[in-house]
């Protein structure tokens, strides 16, 4: 195999696991004993640690990305002792971003974005068929049954997952709206990068907005919005092809909506019916009495807000903030942006949206679309808490590379 060609297969099946490893049902779940989990973690950073030796003949890294790097863990170690947390869960949550800086600093925002969308677009075909025959014909899947979280069930091979009696495709992942937000994510980068060249571009676009229909996350139909939004203002002075395939595109999400209105805007739907649902019983969420999906995601970033603002410095840790909001949220903090703050004080969640916000720069040199992607991010990652997954760790990671290359260069990366 020739070198190029090696570096390219590690590229995506090190995406793979990175994804695997840090977000599936699997994993999440313990279906997988803690020490496979570990072992893997390990087997690919030694993969990665090797092709980088092979590509440049030494171990090379780039020094500026490298401290900020060590920035955000030696800020995360220290808030996380102050706040005795688990040392065991503060080693998992370092080595994971360990492994993402090694992978980060090794390839190109390009090549990140290529086996990112390469690697959703195969979880995508293989969710969509095992979605139906999950709600068709269950009676297949009997021996692949695991326990997930707060009593749920679900059917699991590993690369694809149903929450029974949902309705809802959750990918590999833990939960249909974790599912949605790695799918925004792809399509975002089909629609919206301009260094990219996608191989067979509208069949992927088409197969991830499918599978994304059948989330129906709020999350992340809101999120997709924004993406056709970004991409509408992107297109104004590129192509009126563009600009028409988003018009395309909204068409079909509209008629969709109107078919399945039902399932998606009534009061029962598992979509916008919980935000009807939450204004209905407003008052009675507000005093903490009870708890809805959307109550949750709404008190997430309410009530951590709160706590960071009594603890700036150094914040109060995962496990203290999930005890100190559990009447409003049910321990389900799920606003990553805000937990940052919350957990890890200031000046961790400042680096990491400031990369972030790097990021969104990346996407064009218009200040309204940088804007607008930086919004669409934090849209994407207020639906789960993500605080301690290394993708999305990772994507602040990217966000510096680019501004440090770009700096370089002197031009986009």
């Amino acid at each position: 195999m020739k070198k190029i060609n090696f570096y390219d297969t590690i590229g995506l099946y090190g995406m793979f696991f990175l994804i695997f490893l840090s977000s599936s049902f699997t994993v999440v779940n313990d279906v997988i004993s803690s020490l496979t989990t570990i072992v893997c973690w390990i087997i690919l950073l030694c993969v990665i640690l090797t092709v980088n030796y092979k590509k440049n003949n030494t171990l090379s890294f780039n020094k500026n990305l490298f401290l900020i790097y060590c920035s955000i863990a030696v800020l995360y170690i220290i808030t996380s002792v102050y706040n005795q947390q688990s040392i065991f869960v503060i080693a998992k949550v370092l080595f994971a971003l360990t492994v993402g800086y090694f992978y980060i600093d090794m390839y190109s925002l390009k090549e990140v974005e290529k086996y990112f969308v390469n690697v959703m677009y195969f979880i995508a075909i293989v969710s969509i068929p095992f979605y139906y025959i999950s709600m068709n014909a269950p009676s297949f899947l009997q021996t692949f049954v695991d326990p997930g979280t707060n009593g749920r069930v679900f059917y699991n091979i590993f690369i694809s997952g149903y929450m029974l009696n949902s309705l809802r495709n959750s990918g590999l992942f833990w939960e249909p709206g974790a599912y949605s937000s790695f799918l925004n994510i792809a399509i975002f980068i089909i629609l919206n990068s301009d260094t990219l060249s996608v191989k067979k571009k509208y069949l992927k676009l088409a197969v991830l907005i499918f599978a994304l229909v059948t989330t129906y996350s709020t999350a992340g139909y809101i999120a997709l919005g924004f993406i056709i939004l970004i991409y509408i203002f992107n297109s104004m002075d590129i192509k009126k092809g563009r600009f028409l395939l988003a018009l395309v595109i909204l068409g079909c999400v509209i008629l969709f909506s109107v078919k399945y209105s039902d399932l998606i805007f009534g009061e029962d739907s598992k979509a916008f019916g919980k935000i009807w649902r939450f204004f209905k019983y407003k008052d009675e969420y507000m005093g903490g009495g009870s708890q809805s999906s959307t109550s949750i995601r709404i008190f997430s970033f309410i009530s951590p807000l709160k706590v960071f603002l009594d603890h700036p410095i150094f914040g109060v840790g995962y496990t203290n903030l999930k005890e100190l909001t559990f009447a409003t949220t049910n321990g389900a903090i799920t606003c990553t942006f805000v937990n940052w703050f919350a957990m890890n004080g200031a000046l961790y969640g400042i680096l990491m949206l400031f990369g972030y916000f790097k990021l969104a720069s990346a996407s064009s040199s218009k200040l309204i679309i940088k804007l607008l992607v930086f919004v669409f991010f934090m849209i994407l990652i207020s639906a789960e808490d993500y605080s301690q997954n290394i993708i999305y760790t990772g994507m602040s990671l990217l966000g510096y590379k680019f501004y440090i290359q770009r700096d370089k260069k002197g031009t986009h990366v």
